[in-house]
This record gives structure tokens, sequence and C-alpha cells, in this order.
């Protein structure tokens, strides 16, 4: 029996780990979409405003 609960805190741990991964992941791809849309409407903006 002690060692079913020691195996599966073992597979919550590596559970738990995956899942920060995986939304650390999340995060860091909105991060650098967020990014790359402002990035993209500021090229934007300039292009308007400034007389070519």
């Amino acid at each position: 029996m002690t060692d079913d609960i020691g195996r599966l805190n073992g597979q919550l741990d590596t559970y738990k780990t995956g899942m920060r991964w995986v939304v650390q992941l999340a995060f860091a791809l909105l991060i650098s979409a967020t990014v790359a849309l402002i990035i993209d409407a500021a090229a934007f903006l300039v292009k308007l405003l400034l007389p070519s």
C-alpha cells in the first residue's frame, strides 16, 4: 500500500510538472502573438500617418 501511494505521488508530481510546462508554453505563445500584433499595428500606423 505504501509503495502504491509513493508511486501515485510520483505520477502526480510528473503530471503537475507537465501541466506547468504546458501552461507556461501557452502564455509564452499568447505573449509573443500579442507583441507581434502590437508591432504590426504600430508599423501600419506609422505608414498611415507619415507622408511618403
